[in-house]
């Protein structure tokens, strides 16, 4: 199972965060993207 969830804040900036389950582990990941236009 992942779930990816994207947020756009501004026209450029995002925001992203990232999970999945494998196994018994889990797995969380969050990141900002910038883009220059």
């Amino acid at each position: 199972m992942a779930v990816n969830m994207q947020a756009r804040i501004t026209d450029n900036l995002k925001a992203s965060i990232n999970g999945g389950f494998s196994g018994g582990q889990k797995v969380i990941g969050a990141g900002m993207l910038y883009q220059w236009k």
